[in-house]
């Protein structure tokens, strides 16, 4: 991939169904490609022939373009599809970021679009490429970032990246909350370690925690020990909020 074009998978509108800003409404850019390989993991992020763009928001009608898309290509496309109010657009995967230079080239283009319609930048990410967030972070207003756990991710859990990761973004003002997919194999050791980074930060952030939704029943924790996790991280933290995916329940992209 390159800074003009790049491997696209889909371009829609949906309202975002995870953490703090759950429905609100966004246009989404799911880019292919992803650096981890989550055992929980329900979305497809290999390249595809063709990138699927809505043809109106919401429909669920969707034309094909052939991958790879432009810079010039996306940017229409996004105009054309904001015609009435999003509030930001989502830059999702995948992990975008490993699409940091076209993301860079694409969000240095439309400081027009974003300002004509107070359109902010919304950037889910794995919290592991630094290195690449730095290349993208002056356009980057709002961060949902992941905490990978070794009971969730399946390897060993990245916290030095993360940590390095947040303070790249709170040295540089942006909001950011973390995520922390719940699963029934979450471990305390775990818990402690969340409390142990979140608290050793220069500024602290919101946790959510969000129980996984996965069609391996075994996976979805209890109920009761996602609050006994809640409550176990509020000893130490402000802001940890138990919120779901949303837009499963509802079927809903």
């Amino acid at each position: 991939m390159t800074k003009n074009e790049t491997n696209i998978i889909e371009i829609f509108s949906s309202i975002q169904g995870e953490g703090p800003y759950i429905g609100y409404r966004q246009l989404f850019i799911r880019f292919a490609l992803c650096n981890l390989n989550c055992a929980y993991c329900d979305t497809a992020f290999s390249p595809e022939e063709y990138c699927k763009i809505e043809v109106c928001p919401g429909s669920g009608s969707f034309k094909q373009v052939k991958n790879p898309v432009t810079v010039e290509q996306l940017i229409h496309e996004i105009d054309r599809l904001n015609y009435f109010h999003h509030h930001s657009l989502s830059l999702t995967g995948g992990e975008p970021l490993l699409n940091s230079e076209f993301i860079n080239n694409f969000l240095s283009e439309i400081q027009e679009i974003k300002a004509n319609n107070n359109l902010k930048i919304y950037l889910e990410t794995n919290g592991t490429l630094s290195e690449e967030l730095i290349k993208v972070i002056k356009n980057i207003d709002i961060i949902s970032m992941d905490f990978k756990l070794e009971s969730s991710y399946g390897k060993t859990a990245p916290w030095d990246k993360h940590r390095e990761f947040i303070n790249i973004a709170q040295k540089n003002n942006k909001e950011i909350f973390a995520k922390v997919v719940v699963t029934s194999k979450i471990k305390p050791e775990e818990v402690s370690q969340i409390i142990s980074l979140i608290s050793g930060l220069g500024k602290k952030i919101p946790v959510i925690l969000q129980p996984v939704f996965s069609k391996d029943k075994a996976l979805i924790p209890e109920p009761v020990k996602v609050m006994e996790i809640q409550e176990a991280l509020l000893k130490k933290l402000t802001d940890v909020r138990v919120i779901p995916q949303v837009h499963k329940y509802l079927s809903l992209l």
